[in-house]
């Protein structure tokens, strides 16, 4: 199950809603669902504690909502910032604890 989370939303053009985002630590993943208002692109990157960049996914992103699954394989624990950037600017930034 997902845990929950508040809903952000950006409006205009590449607008997204952040519905969900949940860590399986079971998976070795995070799940996230997004709706968007268009067909656009979303990079997701996952920053550690010192501000260096682990991870960095793109994925091409259609009109409605859509579940996106981020693999952390080889990621210690530890704190982490995932940050989500529409092709229209910065999105959301989430600070996360990740156990493996």
């Amino acid at each position: 199950s997902y845990s929950k989370i508040n809903e952000i939303e950006l409006t205009g053009d590449g607008g997204f809603l952040l519905k969900k985002l949940h860590y399986d630590a079971d998976q070795e993943e995070i799940k996230l669902e997004l709706a968007q208002n268009q067909l656009s692109g979303l990079d997701i990157a996952l920053y550690n504690s010192a501000g260096q960049k682990v991870i960095k996914k793109y994925f091409d992103m259609k009109s409605g909502i859509r579940k996106l699954n981020l693999s952390l394989k080889g990621i210690s624990t530890g704190i982490y910032y995932l940050q989500l950037n529409s092709k229209n600017g910065f999105l959301e930034e989430k600070k996360i604890f990740i156990q493996n």
